[in-house]
């Protein structure tokens, strides 16, 4: 508590990762225990009797030992959503998210959702019960067609309420159909057609291999890609769906690209972890690869989805666990795609014998990638 007396009954859960928990004893003591070992975890300690919380980040090195989490008021948000035309949107789900540093013991695991609202008949969203002495950011449930000036995140002190005022949100959206053929345009029947966003819109092509995608945000360029029913054949089309364009997406093999890493002075990085990540999802993850070079530097990636535009990813020793970009490519369907010698900046080097990051698990909330990055 703020005078020091334990906390009888208080909420201690995980934020970041498994979502475990425990209520503290009448000493105010409590274990949370299946913590992975060699990753910090970020804790919110609630007392919603008296509107008290406050969050602790346990590192690795705290595995075992007592950590104290002195309990504050609570603080709170408050904004209203509106459209285009000023009106309320009601209805509309917001989640709050702690923002957080890199920490000494690496990143913390998982998402750090600490609150959820929906907009009343006046568009009002309100928060209360988030930790002060966090920064805190919003982002909505709902595909947005264009970008807002959504709130920034801020640092919460303990008590305080934030008032944020309007803030107009365009959720407008507009269907696209075209067509799925192959090269000699000849229709393809069955084939499975959907946006590369998290939870987009799916469809399948009828006899004449023609598609309606429904409900798409009207201005935000959009991933439409294509799998024939073996899902061996793919295309993939880039558009605006507000442009009322119908796009004729011709499908082809996947691709196999190759390249040689080498430093700024041209000798080659062996046995350096690449990954090729493009910003679209097949399914639950983005779409990429994960190889290593062999002792000439050269890296193979079979089996790319061509008409995507991927980034060449490469691991820096510090900061821990960041990868860079070092080249960009858009493989085209029916022909292999020969990057030759990729020069890698002296800064980005090899990190020998580490393993490359797991692919990115889904979101836990339902939101469009550019909701994400609000």
């Amino acid at each position: 508590m703020p005078d020091g007396e334990p906390a009888a009954g208080a909420s201690v859960s995980i934020v970041s990762g498994w979502p475990f928990g425990d209520t503290a004893d009448a000493a105010g003591r409590c274990i949370i225990r299946n913590l992975a070992p060699d990753q910090p975890f970020l804790i919110l300690a609630q007392d919603r009797e008296h509107e008290l919380c406050r969050t602790a980040t346990v590192t690795p090195e705290q595995r075992g030992k007592p950590v104290a989490v002195k309990l504050a008021l609570a603080a709170g948000a408050e904004f209203r959503l509106v459209d285009a035309e000023q009106a309320p949107l009601s209805g509309i789900h917001v989640t709050a998210r702690i923002e957080l540093p890199e920490q000494p013991g690496g990143s913390i695991a998982g998402p750090t959702d600490v609150g959820e609202a929906v907009s009343d008949a006046e568009g009002t969203v309100r928060f209360t019960g988030l930790p002060g002495g966090d920064t805190i950011s919003y982002s909505i449930e709902q595909r947005v067609s264009k970008p807002v000036e959504w709130p920034k995140p801020v640092r919460l002190a303990a008590g305080e309420v934030q008032l944020l005022g309007d803030i107009a949100v365009d959720l407008t959206m507009a269907d696209v159909s075209g067509v799925v053929s192959l090269p000699d345009q000849t229709p393809v029947r069955g084939a499975k057609v959907w946006t590369g966003a998290w939870h987009g819109a799916v469809a399948r092509t009828d006899e004449a291999g023609r598609f309606t995608l429904r409900s798409l945000p009207a201005a935000t360029p959009t991933a439409i890609l294509a799998n024939s029913p073996d899902g061996k054949l793919w295309g993939v089309e880039q558009l605006v769906p507000e442009w009322g364009y119908e796009p004729g997406i011709v499908l082809h093999p996947t691709v196999r690209v190759t390249a040689r890493l080498v430093d700024a002075a041209g000798k080659p990085l062996a046995r350096t972890n690449v990954i090729l990540s493009s910003n679209v999802f097949i399914g639950d993850t983005v779409a990429r690869y994960d190889v290593s070079t062999d002792e000439q530097g050269r890296l193979s990636v079979e089996k790319v989805i061509p008409g995507l535009t991927y980034d060449l990813l490469v691991p820096q020793p510090q900061p821990r666990d960041v990868w860079r970009s070092v080249h960009e490519v858009t493989p085209e369907g029916g022909a292999e795609c020969a990057l030759g010698d990729v020069v890698v900046p002296n800064e980005v080097g090899p990190l020998l014998g580490r393993p490359a990051p797991a692919p990115a698990a889904p979101p836990v909330r339902r939101t469009s990638r550019w909701d994400r990055r609000l």
